[in-house]
């Protein structure tokens, strides 16, 4: 079961791995002893890093409340934007192949429209 940790906790181990990168050969070498003398996984403490750069500005990205809202925005008007949704929208019934049903009994007959 995944562990919940208080945003202080968070933060404060962010703070430690930016504040001692420069001591350490690479950022993943400052990650992983950070993680191991907190007891939180080298992945998790990435995760939080990767995040608050992008809360801050430093990395592209959305941030999870914006995410959330545009998500809810697209699903309350139930339409899928952008032109790949039209193109695959348009395509598709053309694309497949009709069955037209027989009377006599034989096979049904396929064509592409």
């Amino acid at each position: 079961m995944p562990k919940k940790y208080d945003e202080e906790f968070k933060a404060r181990a962010v703070r430690l791995v930016t504040d001692h990168v420069e001591e350490y050969d690479s950022r993943t070498a400052c990650v992983v002893a950070v993680a191991k003398r907190l007891g939180v996984a080298p992945e998790t403490l990435r995760r939080w890093i990767n995040q608050a750069e992008v809360d801050t500005g430093v990395r592209a990205g959305c941030p999870p409340i914006r995410c959330a809202s545009c998500a809810n925005s697209n699903v309350r008007t139930g339409s899928s934007s952008g032109p790949t949704a039209s193109l695959v929208r348009d395509a598709a019934p053309s694309a497949a192949p009709s069955i037209a049903p027989t009377t006599d009994g034989g096979a049904p007959s396929t064509t592409v429209r």
